[in-house]
This record gives C-alpha cells, structure tokens and sequence, in this order.
C-alpha cells in the first residue's frame, strides 16, 4: 500500500530536477546574462590590467556558461596567484577575485640572482620585483639552475633562517634586517640601513634579540 508514496516521490523528484534543468537551460541561453564587463580584484602586486586581459575573451559569452576551471585554465600559469574566486553580479558582470602569493624572503644565487619566496619556502619566478616586496636577502650556495619556480625548498640553513626570522617577527625587528649570510658557520645578520653585523649565535635568541632592540632604541 505504501508504493503509491514511492512513486510520488518519485515523480516529484523527476519534476524537481526537470524544472532545475529547464531554469539552467533558460539562463544559459538567454541574451540578457551576456558578460559585458569583467572586473578583478583582490591583485596587490600583479597590474590589473594586464589580469583583465587575460579574461577578455569571457566578455561576449553567458554568464551562467562560463565556470570557475574555464577562468582558473586562463590563470594557471601565473605563478604569482594563489587562488581565484568567482562570482556573477547579475545581469552581465563577471567579477574574479585573486590572492596572490606574497614574497618573505629573497635567496640568493650562487651566481648572485634573487628569487622571491613565500613563507611556505616555495620559489616565485623573479622576471620582475615589486616596490611593496621590499626584503631580506639571504645568501645562499644555490646555483641558479636549482631555483625551480614553484619549487619548494627544502635545505637545513634555510630552516634555519626562518626560525631566526620567527623570532625578529615577534619583535618587530624584521624590517631592521636586510641580509642573513654565514661566514665560519656563524649566522651574521645586516642591519639596516647602517649595515651593522649582528651574530646571535643560536641560543636564549629573544633574550638576545629585546638586548639588541634595546640598544638600538638607546645607542644615541
């Protein structure tokens, strides 16, 4: 006796996802949701520009027919972004919001070429800086050909920078430093702008660290 529920439910189901299919058809084809503006957002480093005309070609198209992995394809070879996200301003504006990855830290080469990374030590490319990625330099024994964009990096004096860097960070102090090297397996560190070294060595460093605030606050 119950079967007669199951095929109303059935059939309420079917309707359901009819009607769902006939609205998505509807929206997909009708002239009136036709992308007439593209706006991005979001950008801190990357020009605005040049990120709305990779997304030109969505201009002209519906706005329901166009998804998040048609504009992800267009992006994906832009090491600077992080992540995009996209929303529909009925009736005919896309608008796309970017993250992008941010510098922490500036390697050096071997050679003595600079690579941008981000706190999750991965290697941004290099082919321009940015006024507002005004970093530290950490000299490193990288060739190179070694710096993989996208790459992370893995290596112990690295690690050891950025346990170092933890700490100025803690203190306000980063913005003090301008460069992190090693001569004689001692970490010296440049101050700026004066360009005084500090070595820390690599214990009790907040101790060593406020001492240092200290001075500089009082060395006039």
């Amino acid at each position: 006796g119950s079967s007669r529920y199951y095929i109303l439910f059935i059939f309420i189901l079917i309707l359901v996802v009819s009607s769902f299919s006939g609205v998505k058809y509807l929206l997909q084809n009708v002239d009136f949701f036709q992308i007439k503006f593209v706006e991005v957002i979001g950008n801190k480093n990357l020009e605005r520009e040049f990120l709305s005309n990779i997304s030109k070609d969505f201009i002209g198209k519906n706005l329901f027919k166009v998804s998040q992995e048609d504009i992800m394809q267009k992006y994906k070879n832009i090491n600077r972004i992080k992540s995009i996200e996209v929303s529909r301003k009925l009736p005919n504006k896309l608008l796309i919001k970017i993250t992008e990855k941010s510098g922490y830290l500036y390697i050096k080469s071997v050679e003595g070429e600079l690579f941008p990374i981000t706190k999750d030590k991965e290697i941004l490319d290099n082919t321009r800086y940015f006024n507002s990625e005004i970093l530290p330099v950490v000299t490193t024994n990288f060739p190179t050909k070694e710096l993989e964009v996208g790459k992370i990096i893995k290596d112990e004096w690295i690690n050891q920078i950025f346990s170092i860097t933890e700490k100025l960070i803690e203190l306000e102090l980063l913005e003090d430093i301008s460069e992190f090297y090693q001569n004689n397996d001692e970490i010296i560190l440049v101050q700026s702008p004066i360009g005084y070294r500090i070595i820390p060595g690599t214990k009790d460093l907040i101790k060593k660290f406020k001492r240092y605030k200290f001075i500089r606050d009082n060395r006039s």
